[in-house]
């Protein structure tokens, strides 16, 4: 009896993959429950993957009596296939031409035993003959026990900073006050030496207090360094690598390949909002299927493996713009895989008498890249088996009245045996009966008479064993 296998497998879909990193901070101060978001980078590229979508298809392998089979799947990680070979060669030929010899033997080697051997090798035809009848990352929310968080309300960074760093506030506002008076007593001098005719002692008065700016400006700047530092720390950034899939019959489509974003729902529409990226398909007229293609998974043949034809279909890729609102800044023709492609059925072809082979193996698209198909004759297979058949019943008949001619010659030595055993329960009766004499009774001479009757008849048993052989 044969062995089934099921191997499960999906079908390639092109994909487009969406990829962005996202900058986010956080303002322990001012709003520590928002999150602001910004978009550093993103991108979009074709890719070929698994469709996990229904209907996941199912390859069976079956081996059986009458042929050898050698078949090999190879699948990608996520379950597409790689390869496949399929090896099924017929050994009816091969069935048909050992039963036929066994039969005939058996015919010549249990003739000298039947009664009828006409019976016999009626029978061992209708044995003959019955030998021929041998399948995005999303935002996270979190609700406290007590129900929905409340918000704390924001700090000014400037009145946190005088409360945690009193000292370095107060050096920080007197310096300010005082960079302004410097500032302005330098416009005043710089004025009146330019209307002086003798600026010698304002020109002085003007550089000291230039210096003095300079070491002004120098504090200003070490207190400004310590309020971004201690600001630094209540602020928090990050950055998100966020990645997107989206099938390629299941991107939006219209007529120039524009995109219209307030039409946008479901997946493409989050992914819009969230990577700023989006395909178009334009509407190329999409192939048919192949006749065949089951309308319902019930109906999918199992007996072989379904592959999709690619075909070609343009596309655009639009990002949001801060200005326009949107901006097209690719367009393409690519080949694609999906639920539009025209789908084709190779099965896996079996034979009682000849060999079939096919082997398939497809390429990083998912398509079909390479088909081999070889097979030889049924023909000549049945024609070379029912040459042989005559040789194979001359030898098996030859065989069989080998072993019969042995089978007789047993038998005549068992017969042989059985009457040199009577004749040696005789001749031991007899020499008894002499030594008795006269004290013989009446019942050693009935023996003697069964045992002369036993002698007669295993010699007449063996007389005839040997004329029937």
């Amino acid at each position: 009896m044969g062995t089934s296998y099921e191997i499960r497998y999906c079908l390639p879909v092109t994909r487009v993959r969406f990829t962005a990193t996202r900058s986010c901070s956080r303002d322990a101060l001012q709003d520590p429950d928002v999150t602001k978001v910004e978009i550093s980078t993103s991108a979009a590229e074709l890719i070929v993957g698994a469709d996990t979508r229904d209907p996941i298809l199912t390859a069976k392998i079956e081996t059986g009596w009458v042929r050898n089979t050698s078949v090999s799947l190879t699948l990608t990680d996520d379950q597409r296939l790689n390869t496949v070979s399929d090896d099924s060669e017929g050994q009816i030929g091969a069935v048909a031409t050992g039963v036929a010899g066994a039969m005939v033997f058996a015919a010549g080697a249990l003739a000298p035993f039947a009664g009828a051997p006409a019976a016999v090798a009626s029978r061992a035809a209708g044995l003959a003959a019955g030998a021929r009848y041998f399948d995005l990352l999303g935002a996270e929310l979190s609700v406290e026990p007590g129900g929905r968080r409340k918000r704390r309300a924001p700090v000014d960074p400037q009145a946190a900073y005088a409360d945690k760093c009193p000292i370095e506030n107060d050096q920080r506002l007197h310096y300010q006050e005082l960079a302004a008076r410097l500032r302005k007593q330098a416009l005043t001098l710089a004025e009146e030496a330019a209307g002086s005719h003798e600026p010698s002692d304002l020109l002085y008065r003007l550089d000291m207090l230039g210096r003095l700016q300079a070491e002004v400006d120098t504090n200003l700047q070490r207190l400004a360094d310590h309020f971004k530092a201690w600001r630094s720390a209540s602020l928090m950034t990050w950055t998100e690598d966020m990645v997107a899939e989206l099938e390629f019959d299941a991107l939006p489509a219209s007529h120039e390949g524009e995109l219209v974003a307030e039409e946008l729902d479901g997946e493409p529409k989050r992914i819009w909002e969230t990577f700023g990226l989006m395909v178009a398909r334009l509407p190329e007229e999409q192939p048919t299927h192949a006749p065949g293609w089951p309308g319902d998974v019930k109906g999918i043949r199992s007996n072989g493996i379904w592959e999709r034809e690619p075909y070609r279909v343009g596309w655009r890729l639009w990002k949001k713009d801060p200005k326009a609102g949107l901006a097209c800044i690719r367009t393409g023709v690519s080949q694609v895989v999906d639920a539009h492609s025209a789908c084709r059925f190779l099965e896996f072809r079996k034979s009682i008498w000849a060999k079939r082979t096919m082997k398939a193996t497809f390429g990083s698209g998912g398509a079909l890249s390479g088909f081999d198909v070889q097979a030889t004759s049924s023909a000549a297979a049945a024609a070379q088996t029912a040459g042989g058949l005559p040789s194979t019943a001359a030898a098996a008949l030859k065989d069989a009245g080998s072993v019969s001619d042995d089978i007789a010659a047993l038998r005549d030595r068992s017969l042989k045996q059985e009457v040199a055993r009577a004749q040696a329960l005789l001749a031991l009766k007899q020499a008894e009966m002499t030594t008795s004499g006269l004290a013989a009774t009446a019942a050693d001479y009935a023996q003697l008479q069964r045992l002369q009757q036993q002698v007669e008849i295993a010699k007449a048993r063996a007389t005839l064993g040997s004329s029937g052989s």
